[in-house]
């Protein structure tokens, strides 16, 4: 994916549990990484200009693309861009990388 593109994913829950689960960063480790993925969480600032750092951990051995920022690893910086309970989240993701097309 290059810069400027987007990602969208249809969640089967209500608009206030979906923004309750991206403003709990024990909730984020849990469903956010993709399958045969694990996640840990570095920081959280639920607030517009705050955001999360969250390294993405592939199981070991797993066959597949080799990690963005270190072997098995893709870390992710998000800043909230816009926040609306039950309404919206815009969100800036930026992988920690030395892969040009990445940054």
């Amino acid at each position: 994916m290059s810069q400027g593109e987007s990602v969208s994913q249809t969640v089967n829950a209500s608009p206030e549990a979906a923004y309750d689960a991206f403003m709990d960063p024990a909730a984020l480790v849990e469903w956010l990484p993709p399958p045969g993925m694990s996640g840990t969480m570095h920081a959280f600032d639920g607030r517009v200009g705050g955001g999360y750092e969250m390294s993405l951990h592939y199981a070991p051995g797993a066959a597949g693309p080799p990690g963005k920022t270190a072997e098995g690893e893709d870390r992710v910086r998000v800043v909230f861009v816009e926040l609306s309970r039950g309404r919206r989240i815009v969100e800036a993701v930026l992988f920690s990388t030395d892969d040009p097309p990445l940054t």
